[in-house]
């Protein structure tokens, strides 16, 4: 009872699709066709779209899957219009490779092709729906069942040790990070860092990059002196433990006149000199031209005398007073 409603039902509506198609329809035509109206559930049938027009007529593609898939059809293959013959009649043909995993009836809906015709005039034409019917596979009652298969196995390939390959690589990478481990540890062992520079091979060292540089040549005097006092004050505090950065030139003058290993030689000359280099940074003074050099050779004239003597008690520096700083200044 059911399916004959259903042929009803498709009948009605192909006396439909007929009545609705346009008067232009007489010279461009569309038809529709099944291969097979019945298959079996999984099968796959060909449908094929035939449209004949007169010469000239731009006819339009048409998307089949994007249509059918409406319908619970899956387009297995989709080929696009091909021109069968130009004269003396347009013919095109289109091919759709459809399937169903549904058992029932399947309604082909209308397919509706744009045109336009060689005078300019457009229209639609449209095909009859169709309808597929899709059975279950048949199964007699002498049919015997058959056993579960065993699984198949494949073949072995080289991506089924990849867990072996793994263990490899990690083996490899924590054996090349022990050696390279040891070999640091042997290298630092082998090669201790040397020993830091003493005050007197810094002072040397620092007085020829300042004689280098040829500061006083080209008339720059305050950073020629403001480095060669930084370079004095420095061996001071490095060989004789002056805080000679952090003091006044008055300061240093009196912690000197503590060290009795010093001449007084030494002490006045070096009180000089620093006095000088704060005239020339602060007051912008202009020694005479042979003071540059002159001082130069005392600092390192001092430095070689007293590089070598040991370590004396480092000295305590009383913080100056307000008076004594700007008498400093002056």
């Amino acid at each position: 009872m059911t399916r004959s409603k259903l042929l009803l039902t498709f009948y009605f509506l192909a006396l439909l699709g007929l009545a609705a198609q346009p008067q232009s329809s007489s010279t461009v035509q569309a038809r529709a066709e099944l291969e097979q109206a019945t298959i079996i559930i999984g099968d796959q049938v060909w449908l094929k779209i035939m449209i004949s027009a007169p010469p000239g007529t731009s006819i339009e593609a048409l998307d089949s899957e994007s249509v059918l898939s409406e319908t619970g059809i899956e387009v297995v293959k989709g080929n696009p219009v091909m021109t069968i013959a130009e004269t003396p009649e347009l013919l095109l043909e289109q091919r759709t490779l459809i399937t169903s995993f549904d058992t029932g009836y399947v309604f082909i809906p209308t397919m509706r092709y744009p045109y336009k015709m060689a005078d300019g005039s457009t229209d639609t034409a449209q095909t009859e729906p169709l309808l597929l019917t899709i059975r279950g596979v048949p199964i007699s009652e002498d049919d015997e069942l058959m056993p579960i298969k065993p699984i198949i196995k494949e073949p072995l390939n080289w991506l089924d040790f990849w867990p072996a390959y793994l263990g490899i690589a990690v083996i490899l990478i924590a054996y090349l990070s022990y050696l390279l481990i040891s070999r640091r540890g042997q290298t630092s062992r082998k090669a201790p860092p040397p020993p830091p520079k003493t005050a007197y091979d810094l002072a040397l060292e620092r007085l020829d990059g300042l004689a280098a540089k040829k500061l006083w040549q080209q008339g720059e005097l305050k950073p020629y002196y403001s480095e060669l006092s930084y370079i004095l004050r420095t061996y001071l505090e490095g060989q004789f433990k002056i805080p000679a950065l952090e003091s006044t030139t008055r300061q240093i003058d009196r912690a000197l006149h503590e060290r009795k290993q010093l001449s007084d030689g030494q002490r006045s000359e070096l009180a000089e000199l620093l006095q000088l280099s704060d005239l020339v940074k602060f007051a912008k003074a202009q020694p005479a031209e042979d003071l540059h050099q002159q001082g130069l050779d005392r600092v390192r004239e001092f430095v070689e005398a007293t590089g070598h003597q040991d370590l004396l008690v480092p000295t305590t520096i009383q913080q100056p007073t307000i008076s004594e700083l700007a008498n400093e200044e002056e």
